[in-house]
């Protein structure tokens, strides 16, 4: 029996890929093929493959490309139930999984003309699904684990017109990412083109890495870079992508040597600080060398008369201001995560957090950037003077996502300590009338230092966990920061107590010691975490909207959280619009996953639609690269490949990362077009 009776439930990721290719000029899909995989299985609740094998063939005029797809699906005896929908004997079960809309849709999501830019192309043939015998790998002939369903699946796209590119010596193929691979007839450049770029044996890679930065510097323990296959981001969305090799440099000069080596041998390199970013931004997308910068963690300079700091990427945001404080200044960014993440990470995402309503966002606080560039040349931007002339590439830096180039020293802003702090905590009944208290204090010409909201169903988690004082019965709080000189502190508390009561504030209270302010600043801090006493799982959107969307923004969270049957727990900066949803799902439960993936797509369409934008501060990364679509036109998309080829012409440094696919080098003259087409009225699809 193929498989055991008891296996209730499917589960299929993505593993490996084994390049065979059918003859020497035929190109073979990689990586940037297997990370929409991955992502695209997940809508269907696929949750591992493992075991892909690409044959295409490319004849020439007309250009005609076919693609196998093989996989086996892998049984658990989870009792989830999922498994009654396909059979349970081994023909049943084979036949209705590889023969059902499941299986059609994924494949309709995945045909090749998705993954080519080509001239002509005119027409998509998917063959049926031939479902095959099954195999035991190993193991134990009664374990359901070692037991597969095997499958193929057919599928081939036609091209008339070929244009010069494609001719009986070389082909050319625009991945989804971008990057052009050329397949000739010499075999190490197919190789090289196929396998990532790289042409050589790794012990020659990993011998020359060893040299710059020391045995202790370097892993590629396939357990030891388990850890790094994540970061923060939610796995079902963002993937799971393993680096062929971690490096921890500790000092500018290695960081410029590995970075030279990665350009040597063609490989690709992403940049990492501690992992916690949201948007799956720090993950090795197409495998290569990760720089991880944790062990970067010196202060190098503090100069309090011109109110700065030299610090190295892999500092903790809070080791500076704990560092600095005692002496009357601080750093002003703080990300909820700022007892864990970097310096360097904050400058990648330009991070915000709680304060950065009144002290402004990350790049308000950067004067000046050490940078390693893709080809290896280590400059200096920007300074400690108030005016640098020529092109601010500081600006272009802070924010970039470690695509053009890697932080190894920041010249960071320091900012006095306030005379007085004061922390409010205000209960309101309903979300409308909290929200209708932050536009009227907003309106008042009162800048608090922070102003957050976090509504019932955050409450709850947070008091479960925390025990801040938040009250269980209000329907959403603001917890407000005042500082500044103690007599203005004073006045703008009086009338911040007076809007809210008249917004129907259920009370109001004012922390009278430091550790009541930390406490219900931990609950606010600390809420992401806490959602694990509600749900096993949730997925985290980062969007922004005009203050005075706010009701609206809010009442539409709660439409969509209605409409796809899910629940939505919001904490967020209020008094800036940059909301923070939380969709609280169980990833086990079939086709719970496909309506969290899509109410946030809507919550995105909703806050572009008024005024807003899909990120506020956690960046772009993998997860939303292919939404920047809704915000920005092709000639935008084009002008921004344009600076990132600028800086980084190979496509090698953090690929496939902020770019919605098709914006990389070998697309921007397509999206110039397309642009030219959509003025005149021919929109392309």
């Amino acid at each position: 029996m193929l498989v055991d009776r008891r296996a209730e439930h499917i589960e299929i990721f993505f593993i490996n890929v084994v390049y065979i290719p059918l003859k020497c000029k035929s190109p073979v899909l990689g990586r940037p093929f297997l990370d929409v995989l991955r992502l695209e299985g997940r809508f269907f609740g696929i949750e591992e493959v493992v075991f892909i094998q690409y044959h295409i063939r490319f004849d020439v005029d007309p250009v005609r490309i076919d693609l196998l797809l093989s996989f086996r699906v892998r049984a658990f005896p989870d009792n989830r139930g999922v498994f009654k929908r396909f059979g349970r004997n081994r023909g049943d079960a084979a036949e209705r999984l590889l023969a059902s809309d499941v299986v059609d849709d994924l494949v309709a999501r995945l045909h090749p003309g998705r993954f080519f830019s080509l001239p002509g192309l005119h027409s998509l043939n998917r063959e049926v699904v031939f479902p095959c015998c099954g195999e035991i790998l190993g193991g134990a002939d009664d374990d359901p684990v070692v037991r597969f369903l095997c499958g193929h699946v057919y599928t081939s796209i036609s091209c008339t017109n070929p244009g010069p590119d494609y001719d009986t010596r070389g082909l050319r193929v625009g991945l989804a990412s971008g990057i052009l691979s050329e397949a000739s007839s010499d075999p190490a450049s197919f190789l090289k083109a196929c396998n990532g770029g790289t042409s050589v044996a790794p012990r020659q890679l990993r011998e020359r890495l060893v040299e710059a930065v020391g045995l202790d510097g370097i892993l590629d323990d396939p357990y030891d870079l388990l850890v790094y296959e994540y970061d923060a981001s939610d796995e079902a969305v963002a993937g799971s992508h393993q680096p062929d090799f971690v490096v921890l440099p500790t000092t500018s000069q290695q960081v410029a040597e590995v970075v030279r080596i990665a350009r040597d041998f063609n490989v690709p390199v992403t940049p990492r600080g501690a992992g916690t970013g949201l948007a799956g931004g720090a993950i090795a997308a197409r495998g290569g060398i990760m720089v991880v910068l944790t062990r970067m963690t010196k202060i190098l300079e503090l100069n309090y008369l011109d109110r700065y700091a030299i610090v190295e990427p892999g500092l903790i945001n809070l080791d500076l201001s704990t560092k600095t404080t005692p002496d009357g200044y601080f750093f002003a960014p703080d990300p909820s995560s700022q007892k864990a993440c970097t310096i360097g990470g904050n400058v990648a995402n330009n991070s915000g957090g709680p304060h950065c309503l009144k002290y402004g966002v990350t790049s308000n606080h950067i004067l000046g950037l050490e940078v390693v560039l893709p080809n290896g040349e280590l400059i200096w931007v920007g300074g400690a003077s108030p005016e640098t002339p020529g092109v601010d590439l500081t600006g272009v830096l802070v924010g970039s996502e470690g695509t053009l180039g890697i932080v190894t020293k920041a010249m960071v802003r320091l900012t006095r300590n306030p005379e007085d702090v004061n922390v409010l905590m205000a209960p309101f009944p309903t979300i409308d009338s909290a929200s209708g208290a932050v536009s009227a204090i907003i309106a008042a010409g009162i800048l608090p230092a922070a102003l957050e909201m976090m509504d019932a169903l955050t409450i709850q988690a947070v008091e479960a966990a925390f025990s801040a004082g938040y009250p269980l019965d209000a329907g959403a709080v603001l917890l407000i920061e005042i500082d500044g000189l103690a007599e203005a502190v004073a006045e703008s508390t009086d009338e911040i107590v007076a809007i809210c009561k008249q917004h129907d504030a259920v009370d109001v209270r004012v922390a009278t010691s430091k550790a009541e302010r930390d406490l219900l600043w931990l609950g606010r801090k600390a809420a992401f975490g806490a959602m694990g006493r509600l749900t096993p799982n949730y997925y985290l959107q980062d969007t922004v909207v005009p203050r005075t969307m706010l009701p609206k923004t809010l009442n539409r969270v709660g439409e969509i959280a209605r409409d796809y049957k899910l629940q939505i727990a919001n904490v967020f900066h209020a008094g800036d619009g940059n909301l923070h949803p939380l969709i609280l799902f169980d990833r086990y439960k079939p086709g719970e996953l496909e309506r969290v993936l899509n109410a946030g797509t809507e919550m995105l369409h909703w806050c572009v639609d008024v005024g807003g934008a899909i990120s506020g501060e956690h960046g772009i990364g993998l997860e939303k690269k292919d939404h920047l679509t809704m915000m920005y036109s092709p000639d935008d998309l084009a002008a921004m490949a344009g600076l990132k080829q600028s800086f980084d012409p190979l496509q090698y440094f953090n690929p496939d990362k902020i770019f919605p696919s098709g914006t990389g080098c070998g697309e921007i003259d397509s999206l110039k077009e397309h642009a030219k087409w959509e003025k005149i009225g021919i929109h392309v699809v």
